[in-house]
């Protein structure tokens, strides 16, 4: 049974995409009505063969607290009614002092919020935002959506969708409705440099190749790598490959272009030479294939054993039959024996 749970903690790693260093916000907004309920995981944070816990700042104290009521208790952080008071940053660390970007969330009273990504977007993409109200309202026909303070978009369905995006598109954002007034201001990040990492936590001994690709830069531009905010190569092509690499290389990593850009950061795990590889999986599913048949085939075969067992044997006899057979057998032998007996026989 551990060598199946092992197998299938090995096959939901290999199948995860690149980690990444900012906590997983559910839903996906930075902003929430009161007493809605919000959830807050670190799925991928680093590797997952290392324990973390949620934390955040509490805004009022002004001091950092975990998430949970339990403060020892590793996982996922979920909240049922939200208040106020649950305002704050919010973030990842393990054991060891890891840590996540940090993400800003806020439960505001009023009636209105604005949902916008929790992520960095990409240059090229389409994003949609969105001018949300309680239920208990009343239809609103009309929503005013604010860029860096200026009016840039009228919308009857609460929907404002950014085509194409760019660079240019950066920047804070918040919504109106005219009965109930202006939501708070949540920041749009644009970014036009993609770092590539491989798609799996990578075995010790691995080359590891990192690709950088600027969407806005000329052809010809020069591309630095960075580990844990500390420069460790620079390319020509874009790309860096990391040869043999061991547990030391596992870090944060990120690119800059010459162009002053740069990529979000991400996480690049690395597992010792001892992992399970994929061929190494196989091997385990076939291995329990066969365990999980015998288990289940040896009390079937137990039981057919006995039932036949059973039924060739005949019924059980009891000592008192055996006595008396005995007994009855002993005598018609020996008045046999004594009609057969010589005359002159001394036995």
């Amino acid at each position: 049974m551990n060598v199946l749970v092992l197998m299938l903690t090995v096959l939901n790693c290999l199948s995860k995409a690149s980690e990444r260093t900012f906590p997983r916000i559910v839903p996906s907004q930075l902003q929430f009505l009161e007493y809605t309920n919000l959830t807050v995981t670190c799925e991928g944070f680093f590797n997952d063969m290392i324990q973390w816990r949620v934390l955040r700042k509490d805004e009022k104290r002004n001091r950092r607290t975990s998430c949970n009521k339990n403060t020892d208790a590793f996982g996922a952080c979920h909240i049922e009614a939200l208040y106020p008071s649950d305002s704050g940053e919010y973030w990842c660390e393990s054991d060891d002092k890891r840590r996540s970007e940090r993400v800003q969330v806020t439960v505001t009273v009023t009636d209105v919020i604005l949902e916008s990504p929790v992520r960095p977007v990409t240059v090229g993409d389409h994003v949609t935002l969105r001018c949300i109200k309680r239920k208990k309202l009343k239809p609103s026909t009309k929503f005013d959506f604010y860029k860096d303070g200026v009016h840039v978009n009228t919308s009857s369905t609460g929907e404002m969708i950014l085509h194409n995006i760019s660079l240019s598109d950066q920047g804070l954002y918040k919504c109106n409705v005219s009965e109930k007034g202006f939501t708070k201001e949540n920041l749009l990040q644009v970014k036009a440099v993609l770092l590539e990492l491989p798609d799996r936590p990578v075995l010790e001994g691995e080359n590891v190749t990192l690709f950088c690709r600027d969407k806005m830069a000329a052809s010809n531009y020069t591309t630095f790598f960075y580990k844990d905010d500390e420069m460790i190569g620079n390319s020509s092509s874009g790309k860096l490959t990391l040869n043999k690499v061991f547990k030391t290389d596992e870090g944060v990593y990120k690119c800059q272009t010459s162009e002053d850009r740069e990529s979000e950061e991400q996480w690049l795990a690395v597992r010792g030479g001892n992992s399970f590889s994929t061929s190494d999986v196989s091997g385990v599913t076939h291995f329990n294939m066969f365990y999980l048949s015998g288990l289940i085939a040896l009390p079937v075969l137990l039981f057919v054993l006995v039932f036949i067992y059973k039924k060739y044997k005949g019924p059980p006899v009891t000592n008192e039959e055996d006595e008396a057979k005995y007994t009855a057998l002993t005598k018609r032998d020996t008045s046999l024996y004594h009609e057969l007996k010589p005359p002159n026989s001394t036995c």
